[in-house]
């Protein structure tokens, strides 16, 4: 099987700072653990090695755990790299057959399970299916060494644990604090990702609004979403109205971008270069979503609106996206991955039916939030169960009718 080449990154650690999670999201709970030596003894000890993998037997004295999809399937991990799956998860890759610099001692899957990272007690990563590099501690002289690690929910980040404690953190993960300056009693074994606040209360019900209803706004309630900037690129009202829609919402206030793909990227904004293996047109969707999210940001900020809840407004309005499917799906990764930048929660507004037509049916939203529809049903109560969800997200937020309402009315799942 192909192996991927081991990849070292730049320094993400610090002991004493880093950008604060501003709120932690979503009902649902992720461990990532990391379980040293018990289970790959047991395993071991019946002799079940599967056919396809790489590694050996006495290696598995630093072995970790990493679950792929839920109960149904869980991989290991030895010292050397090698990679041993079990109960239908998918092999792809390891680092059996190249020389280490260090061990392994980790292993977080992607939350579609089609992918993982390995990292060795140097925090040198290695990764494997559609798991992405965001860097690693492979090229700095640590105080002491990693001991585990755990992907962020949407899988756009990761966190390294040091045996003292100390945190790094990549791509979206954000930095909260650690034990690197401290002294403990013992040393630190794993570390483990948990998110279990909602976006609003369960249940709470209000509106979302247009960047052009500034002269007509709903009445006031703990659920209120606006539009920051409309396709392409357009702001239909002045800064004072945006202004007054935010502080007429209050500080419980989201906001929304109705995204696009067929037009020119905004002036005055640049995109980084795209992730790797991206063809061409994958790549000019992924920066034009980028820089659209960066021109709606800045937009929001010259209005001296913030908040740390966005979303995406993914529709089929007439000539917003592109025939390519793949090349729309990452002009929304592409502004997923410029808004997280900014310590942004994104998620995803949709339907069931025009996810799959713009972004295709295999397109993947596990561990975003959603914002979903249920038109059929004016009854707030019913709707989070009703609504029919897509990508595989986490429905957070469901857009209702309710008969007689001039507004669009939604309620929190």
């Amino acid at each position: 099987m192909n192996q991927a080449l081991p990849q070292r990154g730049r320094r993400g650690y610090s002991a004493t700072g880093g950008t604060p999670l501003r709120r932690s999201i979503g009902r649902w709970l992720l461990l990532s653990t990391l379980l040293v030596l018990v289970l790959s003894v047991a395993t071991l000890a019946k002799g079940n090695l599967p056919p396809s993998s790489a590694g050996s037997r006495s290696s598995f004295s630093h072995s970790a755990l990493a679950s792929a999809t839920g109960a149904a399937s869980y991989d290991l991990v030895a010292a050397d790299g090698g990679v041993f799956t079990y109960g239908g998860g998918a092999y792809y890759g390891s680092t059996g057959n190249i020389k280490l610099n260090a061990p392994i001692v980790g292993m977080a899957s992607t939350p579609d399970g089609k992918g993982y990272w390995l990292v060795a007690s140097d925090g040198g990563i290695f990764s494997f299916g559609d798991a992405q590099f965001y860097g690693s501690t492979g090229a700095m002289t640590l105080n002491k060494p990693i001991v585990g690690m755990a992907s962020t929910p949407d899988g756009l980040g990761y966190y390294l644990v040091a045996s003292d404690g100390g945190i790094f953190s990549f791509g979206d993960a954000s930095y909260l604090g650690s034990e690197g300056a401290a002294t403990i009693p013992g040393s630190i074994v794993t570390i483990s990702v948990t998110n279990t606040q909602a976006l609003s209360a369960p249940g709470s019900t209000g509106y979302d609004v247009s960047n052009f209803q500034c002269a007509q706004l709903p009445p006031q309630a703990p659920l209120y979403v606006m539009e920051v900037v409309g396709w392409p690129f357009t702001v239909t009202s002045s800064a004072t109205c945006l202004s007054h829609e935010f502080a007429w919402g209050g500080p419980q206030t989201q906001l929304y971008i109705f995204m696009g793909d067929t037009v020119p990227p905004p002036p005055n904004e640049t995109a980084p270069p795209c992730p790797s293996g991206l063809d061409t047109l994958e790549c000019t969707g992924w920066q034009n979503g980028y820089t659209q999210a960066l021109f709606a940001y800045q937009t929001a900020q010259n209005a001296q609106v913030n908040s740390s809840i966005w979303w995406l407004d993914v529709e089929t309005a007439a000539g917003a996206w592109t025939s390519n499917q793949a090349e729309n799906y990452q002009a929304v990764l592409g502004a997923r991955a410029a808004l997280t930048a900014q310590g942004k929660i994104v998620g995803v507004y949709s339907t069931s039916l025009q996810w799959p037509q713009i972004a295709g049916a295999s397109a993947s939203l596990v561990g975003v939030p959603l914002w979903a529809t249920d038109w059929n049903t004016g009854n707030a109560a019913l709707a989070c169960g009703q609504a029919q969800t897509y990508g595989g997200g986490t429905l957070l937020q469901v857009q209702i009718k309710v008969p007689g309402s001039t507004f669009d009315d939604d309620v929190a799942c």
